[in-house]
């Protein structure tokens, strides 16, 4: 049986790209790595005493994709569970990869997410954060104090001299050229007197002839082999790059724990030397596994095929994206339902417990958490939730009157073009709309909801959905029911009820008295067990079939073919109980007239 569900497409369409930075390299640069079985390795991975203060810091310049929201989620899962604090910052200081609306985007799809923010120093309200290019002084200020103390210079080297340096290291070592130090020998003086000028300058950090080392929680201890550039901290427009900003940002927002995808770990040693020339004391470090396909291929934030909106689209439960991305490299100790969770026992569960290396991200375990939460979700009799209305009941209910729309107007392209190929094809096959489904808005939705009920919550595209449960919205057409008479009886030789040869209308008349009796008040669960125990259960109908001995159990379905032309779907008594009894007897009374031609 159907259920809800995944997109019309595939909700991600995985891509080669050339910026994979696998576990094998990281491993190349990693000196003493601990053991991820290690007693210190364990330790690093419980919870902190005190209470965390971590901060999700996204570049808005584009759509929030997979990998971004499991940042965001181990961020918000730390705090919580801690009793601290999550903080947003909105790190957009490269102002020309803004495009139009992406910071309405971003909270938008953080909203539909369901994850919040505390507010903050410096951090405004859960969705009015602090934008590091409201923040230009505050940079200044503190690369004016390098400069002061001798950790920064001015380079007023220009970006064609640079280029050509680069271009000539190039061609005789292949490194590719650091900085060739041009502008370090420079006096305080002239430097100063440079700049009040107005000749145009960036601000350098002055790294350390020592490769700095960096303690993770998940990698160990980790440095570099090769010594840091003198990297830009200012940039000539004035503003301060991603490492300097976000070095001072976590630092003044009392940022204990930074959690980020793997691929940051390489620059970490630079975040470490600026910490140490500040003289503060570094956060806790947490680099997470890269996401890659199956090919081994890290996910690209440019495909937008893995933005957040196609999962929205594609009428994914906010709650099991979570749950898929939660356990997309992290661990839980004791999960409760074999890894499903809600997101409050995420909080209660979680751990730094995460995996060392790449992830593979399988899409099947998404369905599975799709169905699952579905599940989880109607274990509530009523549909007063919003997420079952907004996330199931609507999307399916619209996608119904698309099809009776393309019904009424069979040769209309416009109406073929929005179904698409599947339900296209799946229209001929129908016959009218039951009669549930020709009612107000309200009563369609309310006869759509117990169907998802009676589905038991099984994800699936939505249209798949209806295609799978096409005979519980529309009535079978006569064709339909002939022809899979005649596959179903094509092997029979006789059939028995209660241990006497009977013919089919004998035994579809058997099926009319005994649901008949029910009356339409008392068209419960309890009433209908009963009728279906007296007629079905306990091989009270056996069919010889050719090839077997003894015969089988054929009231099963010989009863599915009278009420579904033998397409899957429920379990017997929720699907009468769906039908109803008026809707039941008209499709037992259709079959007996089948059976008798």
């Amino acid at each position: 049986m159907s259920g809800l569900w995944l997109a019309r497409r595939p909700v991600v369409s995985f891509r080669r790209a050339c910026l994979s930075l696998s576990s094998t390299r990281f491993a190349s640069i990693i000196r003493k790595p601990d053991s991820g079985h290690s007693p210190g390795a364990s330790n690093r991975t419980k919870l902190p005493d005190e209470p965390a203060r971590t901060r999700f810091a996204p570049s808005p310049t584009g759509y929030l994709h997979l990998g971004s929201l499991r940042t965001a989620l181990f961020c918000y899962l730390l705090a919580r569970a801690t009793n601290g604090q999550s903080l947003l910052r909105l790190e957009d200081t490269d102002q020309s990869r803004i495009v139009g609306d992406a910071e309405s985007r971003l909270y938008e799809d953080l909203r539909w997410a369901g994850l919040s923010w505390d507010e903050g120093p410096d951090c405004g309200g859960p969705y009015g954060p602090y934008k590091q290019s409201e923040r230009l002084p505050i940079y200044r200020e503190h690369a004016d104090r390098l400069l002061e103390q001798g950790h920064a210079f001015r380079c007023f080297c220009s970006h064609e001299d640079l280029a050509a340096h680069q271009k000539e290291s190039l061609q005789s070592d292949g490194s590719g050229g650091l900085y060739p130090g041009t502008c370090l020998n420079i006096s305080a003086e002239e430097s100063a007197e440079r700049a009040a000028r107005g000749d145009p300058h960036t601000i350098r950090f002055k790294s350390s002839d020592t490769p700095a080392e960096v303690r993770d929680i998940i990698y160990g201890l980790y440095r570099k082999k090769n010594v840091e550039d003198h990297f830009i901290i200012i940039k000539t427009d004035g503003f301060p790059t991603y490492h300097f900003a976000n070095v001072v940002d976590d630092h003044l927002m009392k940022i204990t724990h930074v959690i980020r995808g793997a691929e940051w770990l390489i620059s970490t040693p630079k975040h470490v030397e600026l910490y140490n020339a500040f003289g503060w004391k570094p956060p806790k470090f947490v680099h997470v596994g890269l996401l890659v396909d199956a090919n081994r291929q890290k996910l690209s934030k440019r495909n937008m095929d893995i933005g957040i909106d196609s999962y929205r689209d594609a009428h994914i439960l906010p709650p099991a994206l979570l749950n898929f991305a939660a356990l997309l490299g992290w661990s839980p100790s004791n999960p409760p339902r074999k890894g499903v969770m809600t997101l409050d026992e995420m909080v209660e569960n979680f751990s730094l417990r995460f995996t060392k290396g790449d992830i593979v991200v399988n899409m099947e375990k998404l369905a599975f958490f799709q169905k699952k939460h579905c599940q989880l979700l109607l274990q509530d009799s009523t549909r007063n939730t919003k997420v079952i209305n907004d996330f199931m009941v609507a999307p399916l209910a619209k996608r119904i009157r698309e099809v009776q729309k393309s019904q009424q107007e069979p040769d209309s392209t416009a109406s073929a073009q929005c179904l698409g190929a599947m339900l296209a094809d799946l229209v001929p096959s129908l016959g009218s709309p039951l009669a549930q489904m020709t009612g107000s808005e309200s009563e369609v939705e309310d006869y759509v909801f117990r169907l998802i009920k009676s589905s038991r919550g099984y994800a699936m595209d939505v249209d798949e959905t209806i295609a799978s449960n096409r005979y519980l919205l529309w009535r079978i057409p006569t064709e339909t029911l002939q022809t899979t008479y005649k596959t179903m009886m094509g092997p029979t030789k006789s059939i028995a009820l209660e241990s006497q040869e009977t013919a089919p209308a004998q035994l579809v008349d058997h099926f009319i008295r005994r649901f008949d009796k029910i009356d339409g008040q008392s068209w419960d669960t309890v009433e209908l067990q009963r009728a279906v125990d007296d007629t079905v259960k306990g091989k009270k109908i056996v069919f010889e079939v050719e090839g077997t001995d003894g015969g089988v159990d054929g009231g099963w379905k010989f009863l599915r073919w009278a009420l579904l032309a033998s397409d899957p779907g429920p379990q017997m008594v929720p699907l009468l109980e769906l039908l109803g009894k008026q809707e039941t007897m008209r499709r037992l009374k259709a079959a007996q007239e089948i059976s008798v031609s």
